[in-house]
């Protein structure tokens, strides 16, 4: 059973949002876990990008689909199974998960990533209902969490996994989750430091001082891209973020090579939907199946 942690259905924006509707968790406050970052994404969400069942496992980075799992202090759940959404029951502790009925309305469902038919094609529904079936099954528990090494990049531009937790049941199955955020997310400054169009590096020639994002809690990035300062819309939902509206704040004449810089990333910031992931080495946000896709990757550093 594959389920993979990259090339996924998007949520469309606006974002799903932190409320549900549903009985409130029977665990403590105290013994909720694991955590998550502030803002709009403020309890936590997690991605799946491996299931081991039945004694194999399948680890298809880079293809398929994204599930993800969102948790609210009201005690219930939402997400995504891969293209279904769900909105259910939730007891979560410390070291115990359990997902349970279904329960008020789940978000939107997802649309298909521009590159990306998994979720529309007749040809791939087989392959994409059995792993939700089988992610939905597996999540109903009870499940044991316990926490995962962080790794090394395996994928260029994409930062090393943090904070992974692997989920096991009683049946002898496990899948390994990871956040797509952490908690200093609203705190750390982002530098543009690779843009991969279809397998093409291309570096910045901006400095540093004239070059970086700066994300806020109420879905807004703000920054420099190579000589004017910007603002722009980010809308994060489920493991996608939508860029729209960017605006110069200043107007100077910029040299030849942070002209350059600013036009690619202005136009990456119009109207455009990624996935992304960030960690406190980095950040990506990606467009498009690979190999035919366009990745952005940031380095992390302390905001002043």
């Amino acid at each position: 059973m594959a389920l993979a942690a990259v090339s996924a259905c998007g949520a469309p924006p606006p974002p799903a949002g932190g409320s549900g509707r549903g009985t409130p968790a029977s665990a403590s406050p105290s013994e909720k876990g694991p955590g998550g970052v502030g803002g709009s994404l403020s309890h936590g969400i997690w991605e799946f990008y491996d299931v081991t069942a039945e004694g194999a496992t399948d680890r298809q980075d880079g293809h398929g689909i994204r599930p993800w799992v969102e948790f609210h202090d009201d005690g219930t759940a939402t997400g995504s199974y891969g293209c279904a959404t769900f909105r259910v029951n939730a007891e979560l502790r410390s070291t115990r998960l359990a997902l349970g009925e279904e329960v008020g309305t789940p978000p939107p469902t997802p649309s298909p990533r521009d590159s990306s038919t998994l979720c529309t094609s007749s040809a791939d529904k087989p392959y994409v209902d059995q792993n939700e079936r089988s992610l939905k099954r597996f999540l109903r528990g009870p499940l044991t969490i316990t926490r995962k090494p962080p790794e090394k990049p395996t994928v260029p531009g994409r930062p090393a996994r943090h904070d992974e937790i692997v989920l096991k049941n009683e049946r002898g199955e496990s899948a390994t989750a990871s956040p797509v955020m952490f908690e200093g997310f609203f705190t750390t400054r982002y530098r543009p430091k690779e843009f991969r169009p279809e397998n093409t590096v291309l570096g910045f020639a901006s400095a540093d001082e004239d070059l970086y994002w700066d994300f806020h809690p109420g879905g807004v990035v703000t920054g420099k891209l190579g000589c004017n300062a910007f603002s722009a819309a980010a809308e994060f939902s489920g493991t996608s973020v939508y860029f729209h509206g960017p605006k110069l704040i200043t107007h100077r004449t910029c040299p030849g090579p942070n002209s350059a810089d600013e036009h690619r990333l202005l136009g990456i910031l119009d109207a455009k939907r990624y996935e992304y992931k960030a960690s406190e080495s980095g950040m990506w946000v990606e467009r498009g199946y690979h190999p035919d896709n366009s990745l952005l990757s940031f380095e992390a550093v302390p905001r002043p």
